[in-house]
């Protein structure tokens, strides 16, 4: 039943892809407009920025610079969280939308920048009768093509920020850029090797968000023009360069089946942090995530469908880098997305009881040969029956963090709680949730009330407790504790514990402990136990104690490149014109820019290195060309023919 169940969806779903499709209209590459497409899409932003700045969020009415507004207020949650390929979808597709209000016949463009990126201010869109070029002056005004009467809006809410950094400036508000000059964009090269390595959503939108999408921003807007800060949209190459990024990330999508409706991530707006979902809200729009997740099936109108062209250097190289898809669907549905060892699925032989309140936890797991068919049909028919009032899934702990990935870098001496903490899954009476963690014996599942558990409050007391725990609070303490734990909290304590511990907080004391844990705080002390197997941590007095035994979750200081064994061949000098072939580093973030966007440092680094060592391998690799090389590039057309007139070809002296 099952089978001919999966294939008659099948069957629908290919059928409705198909007809979707046809309809949903393709975004080319800036190069593939004609002159007549180029000149109305000008005309079409002129005119949007020219319409008053309205304060909506409703794309007919919206002025250019409302999506100023709109990605300003958003600067958290649109960036350096899971949300930020989704929110940027939207983002374009209402600025799409908005294009149409004034010419119905706009199709928003991209800019493949990776074609441009071994000189990037020799692209074509930097032109004099196209988006214009660096700026100059005193100001770094951009006074070249369609835009260079542009200035920003004098009442937007971004302007004090601009101004206390250009307010001394003879035109503060003019549209500005500052080139750093000799940077190098991305190539096709490593933007397809992420494409191919990454194959999971929430290590790939880490890794293209960091340098590849922030070195554009960042050497074309440098210091002081407008492409850096968070008011970035006030370039009108915003648009085009995030449609770009979209683009990397649709094909990162279509890659592999299992990728297109993957979506994980921790949210860390909040503490503690809570698993991304494709239904979390995109503010300030009341859409989903998974109204946009799809490009060719765009949902509750949050814009229309449409597909990218195959041009530019990247679809190149993605076409001659074909590669095999990881084996299984780990995390292709879109209800849930899976990540590490833990697993959540609905089990059809679980049961509850309506009268008894507490809830049923179960390991489960499913045989290999059907586990992602009827994980599909499962969460697919959680889609249909949405679960009841207050169920919750939690596939990741806030506290879990597996080695080198996002949210786990710490500087401080603090530790980072323990990667075998638990998973949990919490769910309300009557609804069958199983839940599979390593070790498995430390899942739990939360239910009110708690199974044989005790708790005393006194005064604005909070408690959460599971098995077998007790737990008293006196005046404003907050206490969690699970599995056979006692904790004891006075005068604003908070005290978090699991597995056999006991923990005693005094006076504005907090304590963290896991795993037969003992800690004790008196007086405005601190005590952090973490992978604490049977350790005791005292604290009194305003003192700080922390214990940490072999946590392999606290990174390191963000890694420095250094050349790996074996390397003849260097890359050239961003500066460095003369050299056709081989590829140049890209440009590394600021220190400034990784913090305004609340970017990971470690991953941003470590992305970065591992991306400098890939161009060394291919600079390395003899007879190789990179489709991103000079020798492609309009700008230095001549200067390959000269070579070849001089018989050097591909033999251009390597560095």
């Amino acid at each position: 039943m099952v089978k001919l169940l999966l294939a008659g969806a099948a069957v629908i779903l290919a059928l409705a892809t198909s007809s979707v499709s046809a309809q949903c209209v393709v975004r080319k590459e800036w190069n593939e407009l004609s002159p007549s497409e180029i000149s109305s899409f000008f005309a079409a932003v002129n005119k949007l920025k020219a319409r008053p700045m309205s304060g909506s969020t409703n794309p007919s009415v919206m002025g250019y610079d409302d999506f100023v507004t709109v990605h300003y207020n958003a600067a958290i949650p649109a960036h350096g969280q899971p949300q930020f390929f989704p929110w940027h979808r939207k983002l374009l597709l209402d600025y799409e939308a908005a294009l149409l209000s004034v010419d119905p016949t706009i199709v928003l463009p991209y800019w493949d920048w990776t074609r441009d990126s071994q000189s990037p201010i020799s692209s074509v869109l930097f032109a004099a009768n196209a988006f214009g070029g660096d700026g100059s002056g005193d100001s770094y005004c951009v006074t070249t093509g369609a835009f260079s009467s542009w200035s920003s809006n004098p009442n937007g809410i971004w302007v004090p920020d601009r101004l206390s950094l250009r307010g001394k400036m003879s035109k503060p508000l003019c549209l500005s850029r500052n080139f750093i000059q000799g940077a190098a964009f991305w190539s096709a090269d490593s933007i397809g090797a992420l494409i191919n390595q990454k194959t999971d959503y929430d290590s790939f939108h880490q890794a293209i968000e960091g340098s590849p999408h922030g070195s554009v921003h960042t050497i074309i807007g440098g210091t002081y023009g407008d492409m850096t800060p968070m008011s970035s949209t006030n370039d009108p190459i915003f648009f085009m360069h995030h449609a770009m990024v979209d683009k990397i990330w649709s094909r990162w999508q279509e890659a592999c089946p299992q990728y297109l409706h993957q979506y994980n991530g921790q949210i860390t707006l909040n503490t503690p942090a809570v698993a991304a979902t494709v239904n979390d809200v995109m503010g300030p729009w009341t859409n989903v995530v998974n109204d946009v997740i799809d490009t060719r099936n765009i949902l509750n109108n949050a814009g229309r469908c449409y597909t990218y062209s195959n041009s530019g250097t990247l679809d190149q190289w993605l076409a001659a880098n074909k590669f095999t898809c990881p084996g299984g669907n780990p995390s292709a549905s879109p209800i849930l997305s899976v990540s590490g060892s833990v697993t959540i699925t609905i089990s059809p032989t679980a049961t509850s009881n309506t009268t008894n309140p507490n809830s049923t936890a179960t390991s489960s797991t499913l045989p290999s040969a059907v586990a992602a068919s009827q994980q599909w049909f499962q969460n697919a028919l959680l889609q249909l029956i949405p679960p009841p009032n207050g169920s919750k899934f939690l596939v990741k702990r806030a506290d879990y963090c597996e080695p080198g990935s996002y949210g786990c870098f710490n500087t401080t001496s603090s530790t980072v709680a323990s990667s075998y903490s638990s998973a949990s899954a919490t769910a309300a009476p009557s609804y069958v949730v199983s839940s599979t963690a390593a070790p498995s014996y430390m899942a739990s599942s939360t239910a009110a009330p708690s199974t044989a558990s005790s708790t005393t409050g006194y005064s604005n007391a909070t408690a959460t407790s599971v098995v077998n725990a007790t737990v008293t609070g006196y005046s404003n303490a907050t206490a969690t504790s699970a599995i056979n734990a006692t904790v004891t909290g006075y005068v604003n304590g908070t005290a978090t514990h699991s597995v056999n511990a006991t923990i005693t907080g005094y006076s504005n004391a907090t304590a963290t402990s896991a795993v037969n844990a003992t800690v004790t705080g008196y007086s405005n002390a601190t005590a952090t136990i973490s992978h604490s197997v049977n350790a005791t941590s005292t604290a009194c007095l305003n003192a700080t104690s922390t214990i940490s035994y072999a946590s392999p979750t606290v990174k390191p200081s963000p890694p420095v490149y250094s050349p790996l064994p074996n390397i003849t061949v260097y890359a050239p000098a961003g500066n460095d014109t003369t050299d056709l072939v081989h590829i140049r580093h890209p440009y590394d973030l600021p220190d400034s820019y990784i913090k305004m966007m609340h970017l990971d440092p470690y991953t941003v680094r470590q992305t970065e290195v591992n991306n400098k060592h890939y161009v060394d391998t291919i600079n390395n690799k003899p007879d190789y060309v990179s489709p991103s090389a000079l020798q492609y590039h309009s700008a230095y057309a001549d200067k390959k023919k000269k070579c070849n007139k001089q018989g050097k070809n591909h033999t251009v002296k390597k560095h």
